[in-house]
């Protein structure tokens, strides 16, 4: 532990000395902190399903960034949920510093806002030092956290040990068990995502419209090809390669952020049957076109958590600075997430094993459909 830290490590303990706060009791109201990135979001909402079995009367709020809000639109758990501009552990808060988020707990209006709430719970879904000063600066009763990752255990009145045995998901959810003992936690540990039936239609149009009249019922096939930091993406020379192979049996939309139209456009190249969406989707949108495809290529990214949710075969391409057993761990879903590794110690994934890897996929896929439709039949 560096210097800094155990520094906020100690300022976090006397905050929690000199604070007094309400009686603890059953929560009737609970905050989940999840400030974080869009994946980080999505991996962790097994948890919101768990708290509501828990606690089934209980206003159950999910304070996250802008950024991510309409990820949890429509989820039958969630009670409300609220825009949290905190600066940390996420990648739009901009260089790391230590005024930014101090500023933001003792004095931003959000603060004040949260505050008047009267939560009798929170969670730190991370664990972090600025996670405990924002429970403790709110003078919430019940505050928990975990222990050897981000820090701030101190301030909390119960913690998860950080530890290599426990996946994400699993992890997340086992904060249920801090606020009650007996509750049940064997949840489906996919991510979990609420479409509306306008959603899933307006989708079907976006397919339709890419496939055009000649279709012939081709694979559909998503491709998001950026990351959050650079160092996790796959080159755009290769992508607009791969493409180019897939694209006579196939057809197929680009996905990502304004910031990716360009990459975009050169990956699909003016190919018959394929879109480059990017900056034209939405989130909402691309979770929808997601949920509509038969197999999503991307690298460690959002992408890779929305096809976990809709149980879309994902071929998920590693940098080589990854361990592709602890990602696997900690990260995927088994028999949705089909991870490729550079080998021999090249820089890259090659592009004719992302091929072989995306072919083989969609012929299961399509055996398994046909052996559906004789059985149907039958």
């Amino acid at each position: 532990m560096g210097i800094r830290r155990s520094i906020l490590e100690i300022c976090v303990t006397a905050m929690r000395m000199v604070s007094r706060f309400p009686e603890a009791k059953e929560p009737r109201s609970i905050l989940v902190l999840r400030n974080n990135d869009l994946g980080d979001l999505v991996i962790v909402t097994p948890l919101f399903q768990a708290l509501r079995a828990a606690f089934p009367n209980a206003r159950i709020v999910v304070a996250v960034g802008p950024w991510a809000k309409d990820i949890l639109k429509n989820n039958p758990y969630i009670s409300e949920v609220v825009e949290c501009n905190a600066p940390w552990n996420n990648h739009h808060a901009g260089p790391r510093s230590l005024v930014r988020p101090l500023k933001y707990i003792f004095s931003s209006p959000e603060m004040a806002r949260f505050k008047a709430e009267n939560f009798d719970a929170c969670i730190d879904v991370v664990g972090s030092i600025f996670g405990s000063m924002f429970m403790i600066k709110l003078g919430i009763p019940t505050r928990v956290g975990r222990k050897g990752y981000g820090g701030g255990h101190t301030g909390a009145t119960a913690f998860l040990e950080n530890t290599f045995t426990t996946s994400v998901s699993e992890g997340a959810v086992s904060y249920v068990r801090l606020l009650k003992q007996d509750a049940k936690v064997n949840f489906d540990l996919r991510p979990q995502l609420f479409l509306d039936g306008a959603e899933i239609e307006e989708a079907e149009k976006v397919w339709k419209h890419v496939e055009g009249a000649d279709n012939n019922h081709r694979p559909r096939i998503v491709v998001a090809p950026a990351a959050g930091i650079p160092e996790k993406q796959w080159p755009t020379a290769m992508f607009a390669d791969l493409v180019r192979r897939l694209a006579k049996e196939t057809c197929g939309c680009v996905l990502g952020s304004p910031d990716n139209f360009e990459m975009g456009e050169s990956i699909v190249q003016q190919l018959d049957g394929w879109s480059n969406r990017c900056g034209r989707a939405s989130i909402r949108q691309s979770m929808a076109i997601i949920s509509m495809a038969d197999l999503v290529i991307c690298p460690p990214t959002f992408s890779m958590h929305l096809a976990a949710a809709f149980n879309k075969p994902c071929v998920l391409i590693l940098p080589a600075y990854f361990d592709p057993k602890e990602h696997a761990f900690y990260w995927e879903i088994k028999g949705v997430h089909h991870q490729l590794f550079p080998r021999n110690g090249e820089k890259h994934v090659q592009v004719m094993d992302v091929e072989n890897m995306a072919t083989s996929l969609l012929r299961s896929l399509r055996e398994k459909q046909v052996t559906n439709l004789g059985s149907d039949l039958l």
